[in-house]
């Protein structure tokens, strides 16, 4: 691991927090913020992290919640990876794709309803019958 990786980093955590990515973070030269504060660069989200969390991440702060896969990544390539691949997306399909439900349109549903047959819902058209 590079020394001082992540020597630029201020951390917040929320959900259940794998002790290895902790020990990562710190052996990398990150400072821990028990608080969501001002000077926290990086929200980091654990199984079960809490949804409040994220939304003041983004919306208080504009600091990104991401996974614990940065972190990994980061030790992979040497240096900071980019957080965009990393990041929670914040909205009800992001959450219920995070609990691994399918997501489907309400026009998916009036086409299924209609049709009275079930079609996968990634090879439906989605838009309304009248089209």
């Amino acid at each position: 691991m590079v020394r001082n990786l992540f020597k630029d980093v201020t951390y917040y955590v929320t959900g259940e927090f794998d002790l290895k990515v902790k020990e990562l973070l710190d052996n990398g030269g990150s400072s821990s913020s028990r608080f969501l504060l001002d000077d926290v660069t990086h929200v980091i989200c654990g199984a079960n992290f809490d949804d409040n969390d994220v939304d003041q991440a983004l919306e208080r702060y504009d600091v990104p919640p991401i996974t614990e896969d940065w972190v990994r990544a980061s030790i992979k390539l040497g240096r900071l990876a980019g957080t965009k691949r990393y990041e929670i997306k914040h909205g009800v399909v992001p959450l219920a794709i995070r609990d691994s439900k399918i997501c489907v349109t309400a026009c998916w549903l009036n086409e299924t309803i209609i049709r009275r047959q079930v079609q996968p819902p990634w090879q439906a058209n989605h838009l309304p019958t009248t089209f």
